[in-house]
C-alpha cells in the first residue's frame, strides 16, 4: 500500500470517529484529531483555560483603559466643564426665581427693578370695577353673601370686594416678571375677587389665606375675651359707637369658615399658578432660553467625550511606548541609532493610534451631544419642582449619558450581537454610570477633606489630586464589579461568548490538521 492510500484511508477513519464523539448539530461544524472522549473533553478544557486567561488579560487592559477614562474624562475634563454648572440648572423655572435662583442674570435685574407696589393699576382695573359693582347690585336687593363667612350682607353692612391672593404679593412675586405676565389681569381674575365685611378685610390685608387662617387662631383667644367684656358691659350700659365696631369686627373676624376660605383660595392659587406656567412654559422665550442651553451643552459634553477619548487613546499609546522603551530600549525597540529617529517614530505610532480611531470619537461626540440635550431637558423639568445644586446637574449629566450609551447598546445592538450580549453590555455601562454618580459624591467629599487637611497647598494641585484619587477609585471599583457581573454571567452571555470562541479553536485545529494532510497527500514519496 503506498503512503497516499494509507493517508487517505487513516483520513476517513478520523472522520469516522469524528463523528462519534461530536453532537448531530455540530459534525458538519467542527472535525477534530482521532482522539478518544477523554482526550476531546480535555482538549476542550484546555481552550475554555486559554479563552479565560485572555479575558483576564482584556480585563487587566480594560482596567489601564478605565483609570484613564475615569481621570481624564469625568473627573478631569468633567470638573473643568462643570465650573460652568449652576445651582438650579441653566434655565430659569418659576419654582427657582420665587427662592431667589436665577439662571440670567437679565431676569434677576428685571424682578429687581420691578419698582414699589402701586395699587392703581389694580383698583382701577376694568374686571375689579365690573365685579365691584355686580356686587354692590346684589347687596341692595339682599341677595349678597359674605365669601368667607356664608352670612348675608345686608344693604346697610360696609362689605369690601378682596382680592384673595393680594394684589401687593402678585407684584412682589418674581414668577410674574419672569412669565412677563400682567399682574392686574392675575390679581383681577374672577376667582380672586370675593365680596366681605370690611373688618376681615381690614384684618386680612396683604395675607394669604394660611397666613389669615393663622393669625385668626393665633388672636382667637384674646377676641373671645373682648367679646366676653364688652357683651358683659352691654349689659348694663350701652356700648360707645367705638366698642360697637370692635364688638363687630372681634365677631366677624370668628365667624370666618376656615375651610371655605382654603377652598376658595385653593381655586384661586390654581387659576394663577395655570396661567403663569402657561404662560412662561408655553412662551416663545422659554423655548428660546431652552434651545440656546441644550445647543450650549450639546457642545460641552460632546467635545468632553470626544476630547476625553483622544487623550485617552494618546496617553495609552505613550505608555505603552514607554513600557517598550523600558523593556527594550528607547532606540534599540525601533531598530534605530539615533534618539531623534526613534522618537519621530514613536511619536507616530502614538499619533497613528489617535488619527486610526477618529471614527470612534466622532461617535463619541455624537453620543455626548444627544446625552447633553437629554440632561439639559431633565435638569429643567426637575427644577420646575425643586432646585438642584450644581454637584446634582453634573450627576444628572453623567448619567444620562451612561443612561443613553445603555439604551443605545440594548435597543440597537451592533450586527452580530445577541440580545443576551447587548443586555450584559448595557448592564456593564449602567453600572459604570452609576459610579461616576458615586465617584461626583466622592470627589465633592475629598475636595472639602483634603482642602482642609492640606491648606499650604495649592488650589490646582489639590484639583488635581482629587480627580486622580477620585478617577482611580471609580475605574477599579468599575472592573471590579464588571468583573463580579461577568462571573455571575446573568443572562448567560460570557459562557455564550466562551462556547463561541471554543467552538472557533476547533474548527481552527481541524482546518490546521486538515492543511497538514493535504500537504501530506500533496508530496509523492513512493511507496511505503
Amino acid at each position: 500500500m503506498d503512503r497516499k492510500t494509507l493517508l487517505l484511508r487513516m483520513n476517513q477513519q478520523r472522520q469516522r470517529q469524528t463523528s462519534e464523539l461530536i453532537p448531530s448539530a455540530a459534525k458538519e461544524a467542527v472535525i477534530i484529531s482521532d482522539v478518544s472522549a477523554w482526550q476531546a473533553h480535555q482538549q476542550v478544557r484546555q481552550y475554555q483555560q486559554k479563552w479565560r486567561t485572555e479575558q483576564t488579560t482584556l480585563m487587566l487592559a480594560e482596567c489601564r483603559q478605565r483609570l484613564l477614562q475615569s481621570i481624564i474624562g469625568p473627573f478631569g475634563l468633567g470638573t473643568i466643564v462643570s465650573a460652568w454648572d449652576k445651582v438650579g440648572g441653566n434655565v430659569d423655572t418659576i419654582h427657582n426665581v420665587r427662592f431667589g435662583v436665577y439662571a440670567t442674570e437679565e431676569e434677576q435685574v428685571c424682578f429687581e427693578s420691578r419698582g414699589k407696589y402701586n395699587s392703581d393699576p389694580y383698583h382701577k382695573h376694568d374686571n375689579y370695577k365690573k365685579t365691584n359693582a355686580e356686587n354692590s347690585k346684589k347687596q341692595d336687593a339682599g341677595e349678597a353673601v359674605d365669601a368667607y363667612t356664608g352670612q348675608a350682607l345686608s344693604r346697610n353692612t360696609d362689605a369690601e370686594q378682596d382680592h384673595l391672593i393680594s394684589a401687593a404679593s402678585i407684584h412682589n412675586d418674581p414668577a410674574v416678571w419672569l412669565a412677563e405676565a400682567n399682574g392686574a389681569d392675575l390679581a383681577n381674575h374672577k376667582t380672586n375677587l370675593h365680596q366681605t365685611h370690611h373688618s376681615i378685610n381690614e384684618s386680612k390685608l396683604q395675607k394669604s389665606a394660611e397666613e389669615y387662617i393663622a393669625w385668626l387662631n393665633k388672636n382667637r383667644a384674646d377676641r373671645d375675651s373682648k367679646i366676653a367684656r364688652l357683651e358683659e358691659k352691654a349689659k348694663n350700659e350701652p356700648l360707645s359707637k367705638k366698642e360697637q365696631n370692635a364688638l363687630e369686627k372681634y365677631k366677624q373676624q370668628n365667624a370666618v369658615d376656615q375651610e371655605k376660605l382654603r377652598e376658595l383660595d385653593e381655586v384661586a392659587r390654581k387659576q394663577y399658578e395655570n396661567s403663569l406656567r402657561w404662560g412662561y412654559y408655553g412662551s416663545a422665550k422659554f423655548g428660546a432660553y431652552l434651545l440656546k442651553t441644550s445647543a450650549v451643552e450639546a457642545g460641552k459634553m460632546g467635545l468632553q467625550q470626544a476630547i476625553g477619548l483622544v487623550l485617552t487613546d494618546f496617553v495609552d499609546g505613550l505608555l505603552l511606548e514607554v513600557h517598550d522603551s523600558w523593556h527594550n530600549g528607547f532606540c534599540d525597540g525601533v531598530d534605530q541609532e539615533h534618539v531623534w529617529e526613534a522618537l519621530k517614530i514613536r511619536a507616530g505610532r502614538v499619533a497613528k493610534s489617535c488619527l486610526d480611531n477618529w471614527r470612534n470619537v466622532l461617535t463619541a461626540f455624537r453620543d455626548g451631544a444627544i446625552s447633553g440635550i437629554i440632561s439639559n431637558l431633565m435638569t429643567t423639568l426637575i427644577n420646575t419642582f425643586f432646585t438642584t445644586a450644581r454637584n446634582l446637574v453634573r450627576m444628572i449629566r453623567e448619567g444620562v449619558f451612561s443612561l443613553f450609551r445603555a439604551c443605545k447598546t440594548v435597543l440597537m445592538r451592533p450586527e452580530g450581537t445577541s440580545r443576551a450580549e447587548a443586555l450584559d453590555a448595557g448592564l456593564k455601562i449602567a453600572v459604570s454610570g452609576a459610579f461616576v454618580i458615586g465617584g461626583v459624591l466622592l470627589e465633592e467629599y475629598l475636595s472639602k477633606t483634603l482642602g482642609a487637611l492640606f491648606t499650604v497647598l495649592p488650589d490646582g494641585l489639590i484639583t488635581i489630586l482629587v480627580a486622580v484619587l477620585t478617577g482611580c477609585v471609580t475605574g477599579l471599583g468599575t472592573v471590579l464589579t464588571v468583573y463580579m457581573l461577568d462571573r455571575l454571567d446573568l443572562f448567560g452571555a460570557q459562557r455564550q461568548q466562551e462556547d463561541n470562541a471554543v467552538l472557533m479553536m476547533l474548527r481552527d485545529g481541524r482546518e490546521q490538521a486538515d492543511a497538514r494532510l493535504r500537504a501530506l497527500l500533496e508530496t509523492d514519496t513512493g511507496p511505503i
